[in-house]
This record gives C-alpha cells, structure tokens and sequence, in this order.
C-alpha cells in the first residue's frame, strides 16, 4: 500500500498536478504513520523520491539532496524518472547527492526486545546525513511502529520506552468535559485579539525551515476572536448531526473534515446563533464577500493564525518548554489526538496552537490564485508530526475535499 501511494505522487507530479500530489502525499505520509508490514526496498525508494520532489515543490534543495542520498544508499545505480531530471532543481540536488561521501551513523539505544529496520534493512544506528524510513521490529518479527526520520530529528519518543501502536478507535473517558466557558449556546470561549504588527514567517537559522518563510512585517487591522481550543467532537456533533473523527472522544478535537466540512461548520453555527453567514457556497465554490466586515463565525486568515499563535513571541513553537510537554505531536501524543486544552497555553490563553491537529484557514495556497487555488493552507502541526510540522512559521498546503485524521479546525469572528 506504501510503494502504491508514494507512487501516486510520483504520477501526480510529473503530469503537474500539485493539488493531486499533495493529496496523495498526505495519504502516503497517514499510511507511514501506522503500518505494519515490512517496509520493501522499492517502497523505500518510492518514498525518498516522494520526499525529494516535496522538497523541490517547498524550494528547500537541502532536503531533495538528503532524500537522493537515501536512494542511492539503497541502490547506487538507480536511475531517476526523466521527468525529474527535467526540472533544473533536482537535477543539481540528484548530481550534488552522487557527489556526497557518507557521514556516518548514530547507534540506537533500543530496549532488549525491540530491533531496528532501516529502509528495509536490520540496522543499529541511524544514518546521520539522510533520511531514512524507520521500523521497529518486536521480538517475534512483527512491526510495531513506522516513521521517516530526518537527520538531527527527535528520537526520544520511542528510544525512551518504546512505541505504542495507533489504535482503532477511542471511547471517551470520565472527567472528559471543557471548562464551562461560553460564547452563545456553547461551552467554547474565544478569546479577544487585539489588532497589531508582526513578524511573519521563520529567521533563516531555525532548524526544519522551508524556503517560503520569508520573514516580513505583517499588519493585522481588524481585532477578532479566536477559539481557545480546537473545535472539540462534541460542539461539531451538535451543530453537524455526525461525528466523522476517527479518534473518538467528546473533547477531543474533531478531525477527518475536510476546508468545505468547515466553511458549512461555519455557516451553520452563524445561524444557529443568529448571525449572518461569512460565506457563499454553491457545491465547492466558496466566496467570502464581505471579507473582515461579516457577521458571522468564520476560520481566520492564514495571517491572523500565525498572529495568535505567537503573541507576541518569536519563538518556534506556541507554548514555551519541551516540545513533548508542551504540545501533543510525535513525540508525546502516542499515536492519536489528544482532548484540548490540556497542556498549557501561549500568553493570549489559546491552546493547542501547536500540535494536536492542522488547523484549516482561509487562505488559499498560493495567495495569488485566490479563491480559484487548489490548496488552501492548514496550519499547527498535529499528533503525527515530527519537530518541523508545529513549528509556528511552517505552511502546510492540502487540496479543500482532504479528510484525514490530522485535519481539525478553530473558528474566528471579527471584533466589532
């Protein structure tokens, strides 16, 4: 299923199809997440390359030279589709990953029952100058956990007490609940943020940065309120009738909905509590147009996003501390979504900005396309990313019809 959808990706963007290439990125990165059969050399392959012309789509050419690398480590003779040395990108990042001598490796310390598969092969250290496609492998041959680990990453999660598979489903648990906080017929507070300046985007040092976080000032002229938390199961089920999350739990946050589940989420709430709809939808033709001057209940701006979650801060992520403390991604959420508001907040009292799961915005993906663009841009980072997806400065870009398990969102409204 892996080397059926790392493919895919491959086909989606030799035929320039970045809104197919994205989804079908998606899809093979939820599969690495939770499988459970060996990883095959070509399958390896097939993902590296994916990785590659994910890089070359981000303009970060570093990354395709590391991902190259991985390939030729498994076969030095490997010949890369045409379509790849056409564009002038990957071909430098292909000649400058030939050129590279290998730098190494770093041991694992596995506990006595666990070994390590790397890119297909028993391995005892991790490569430290490429990516590489991890399995850790139980005393009597079964998979018991996948991920692709980039160089420098973080590998304390499952060198500290080893993996936990992704489970099947979740029942809610007892003291689930929010805190009785409400805005109109909900227990969901949104808390005020004020107008102002900021810097947008990523310093260049930051470790895990793409090419297009660019720093520069931005000015967010409107105040508005922005969910505390993400929009927990239980509020979606009330307004929505269903439930389509795939880890069940009243107060986690709902998840596999898709930009167009959240701009209907969205309107509805608005009249169910008396306001006048942001939006205008006509099958999957979404218009905003009053922009900031509607009434109702709206997702916020990729820009006012960013805003929020950094308060005022320059730092990486939205709550200080270890990243496994403080926000529930790879290393600490143990496979599945979380209920929000559990660990601390940044200093404007929002929750979960950092992990958990991607938050849609607004925005589409890129700017200039408008409302006609094939991506719209999620942000945050979620259960199944590594240290670079929460990073405040990082873009995610996911075609408006994609339901996955890491998918939520947080609802704006214009201060009046």
């Amino acid at each position: 299923m892996l080397l059926e959808h790392t493919q895919a990706t491959t086909t989606a963007l030799e035929r320039f199809d970045n809104a197919a290439f994205y989804r079908a990125t998606a899809l093979a990165e939820e599969t690495m997440a939770c499988l459970r059969e060996p990883i095959t050399q070509d399958a390896a392959i097939a993902y590296h390359q994916m990785m590659a012309l994910y890089a070359f789509i981000k303009t970060t050419p570093h990354a395709a030279v590391q991902a190259f690398q991985a390939i030729l480590w498994l076969d030095p003779d490997h010949q890369l589709p045409a379509p790849f040395l056409e564009q002038p990108e990957l071909r430098a990042a292909w000649a400058e990953a030939r050129s590279r001598p290998g730098s190494g490796a770093t041991p694992m310390a596995l506990p006595p029952n666990l070994s390590a598969v790397i890119d297909g092969r028993p391995q005892a250290a991790i490569p430290s100058d490429r990516p590489s496609l991890l399995q850790l492998v139980g005393s009597s041959g079964e998979v018991l956990w996948s991920d692709w680990v980039v160089p420098g990453g973080d590998l304390t999660a499952w060198t500290a007490g080893g993996p936990i598979r992704c489970p099947d489903d979740y029942d809610p648990v007892v003291g689930e609940c929010l805190s009785p906080l409400r805005v109109g017929s909900f227990d969901y507070q949104m808390p005020l943020i004020p107008a102002g300046s900021f810097l947008m985007g990523s310093p260049a040092m930051e470790a895990g940065r793409w090419g297009e976080e660019a720093q520069h000032t931005v000015k967010i002229r409107r105040a508005f309120y922005l969910g505390e938390v993400e929009i927990p199961q239980e509020m979606w089920r009330d307004v929505m009738g269903e439930n389509p999350s795939r880890f069940h739990g009243a107060t986690r946050p709902v998840e596999q909905v898709s930009w167009y589940d959240a701009v209907q989420f969205a309107n509805r709430l608005s009249e169910r509590e008396g306001l006048v709809p942001c939006y205008q939808v006509q099958s999957t033709q979404v218009s905003w147009p009053d922009d900031l001057d509607c009434e109702g209940y709206r997702l916020p701006t990729e820009a006012e996003w960013e805003y929020a979650a950094r308060a005022g801060s320059p730092a990486t992520y939205a709550a200080l501390g270890d990243l496994r403390d403080s926000a529930w991604t790879r290393g600490s959420a143990r496979g599945r979504t979380h209920p929000v508001g559990q660990l601390d907040p940044n200093s404007w009292r929002l929750y979960d900005m950092s992990g958990n799961v991607w938050e849609w915005t607004w925005s589409p993906y890129p700017e200039t396309q408008g409302d006609q663009a094939a991506l719209r841009v999620c942000r945050g980072g979620a259960w199944d990313s590594g240290p670079t997806g929460p990073r405040l400065a990082n873009r995610g870009a996911t075609p408006p019809d994609t339901q996955r398990s890491y998918l939520g969102l947080r609802l704006a409204i214009t201060a009046r």
